[in-house]
């Protein structure tokens, strides 16, 4: 009979675990959707949209290496040394993809990338190299987010985590909320669902930031220095973070360019431009 209650308690345990980290990957596939529509009440919303869809695949992109940081945070961050190389890292890697961003916007790279691989028009590509300025500063956010987020996992707050997700998508509607009824509806469409992605992302890193100082950073101390008394452990090192990253970042990486891939094969052989808009908010 204890045995059976023990069970219980641990299938119970597992699932209040699992069921936030479940909510987290729902909520954003539903916070692209109100993007979207964010664009689709705009002014040139046609050209808007498939400029958004195109530059947003991409970055995301960029963008999968910083998913992973959550694994990092989880298995790797045990004491604030840790963090502050998890830390480290992310911001290494932020700027990397910052400057390719950059790249695709500013330079001849975004003309070939964007305008003659995907065969857009002119307005298109201008939008969509406009996007990826923009969006530079995404991957960043997501990385320092995620390996807090990472370290709330450790110590069992998923709720947590969940609740950051949730609250990052509640930014997001109502950032568009109140950028529709503002002067970006008509002349700056492509920055309401920009705009909005920061501040939830934003949101999502603040909450999980604030989590972690509250549940989490005086335990990481305590939590050292017993490890350090039972069982010496090696420092952890940007080289040692990036072994353990790389294999699960590529996994991500290869998933992520499919998307893009097909938004490249949909333009070139749409007829059309809105054809290839709804092709583009389909698989973005």
């Amino acid at each position: 009979m204890a045995l059976r209650v023990s069970c219980q308690g641990t299938y119970i345990s597992l699932f209040r675990y699992l069921v936030p980290l479940a909510f987290t990957t729902v909520v954003v596939d539903i916070g692209e959707q109100f993007l979207n529509r964010s664009i689709a009440q705009g002014a040139n919303a046609v050209h808007t949209l498939a400029a958004f869809g195109l530059a947003y695949t991409l970055t995301k992109f960029f963008m999968a290496p910083m998913e992973e940081m959550k694994q990092v945070g989880l298995v790797l961050v045990h004491d604030h040394r840790g963090r502050q190389k998890a830390l480290g890292t992310v911001i290494g890697a932020g700027l990397l993809s910052a400057a390719f961003l950059v790249a695709i916007g500013k330079t001849k790279l975004g003309i070939w990338l964007v305008d003659d691989l995907h065969q857009v028009d002119g307005i298109t590509g201008s939008l969509a190299r406009q996007a990826f300025l923009y969006l530079c500063g995404l991957p960043a956010l997501q990385g320092l987010a995620w390996v807090h987020g990472g370290v709330l996992l450790q110590w069992h707050h998923s709720a947590l985590v969940g609740a950051a997700s949730l609250a990052d998508i509640g930014m997001q509607i109502l950032t568009v909320g109140v950028l529709l009824h503002t002067s970006l509806k008509c002349f700056q469409t492509i920055a309401i669902p920009v705009l909005a992605a920061y501040a939830g992302m934003t949101t999502r890193l603040v909450f999980l930031v604030c989590g972690y100082y509250y549940y989490v950073h005086r335990r990481l101390n305590e939590s050292k220095e017993t490890t350090s008394e039972k069982m010496p452990s090696k420092p952890l090192t940007v080289r040692r973070i990036l072994g353990f990253l790389w294999p699960l970042a590529l996994v991500q990486m290869v998933q992520k360019i499919s998307r893009p891939i097909i938004n490249l094969f949909a333009a070139r052989t749409a007829a059309t431009v809105s054809s290839g808009v709804e092709v583009s908010v389909m698989v973005g």
